[in-house]
């Protein structure tokens, strides 16, 4: 049970990490734009 809960843990993780980092690229790409 507590791998399980580890696992899901590392896959919210990944997925907040990606969220912000395609976050700043978009922020990036708008200022270079502007």
């Amino acid at each position: 049970m507590q791998g399980q809960i580890g696992g899901v843990n590392g896959f919210v993780v990944i997925i907040f990490v990606h969220y912000i980092l395609s976050d700043k690229v978009v922020l990036e790409l708008e200022n270079q734009r502007g």
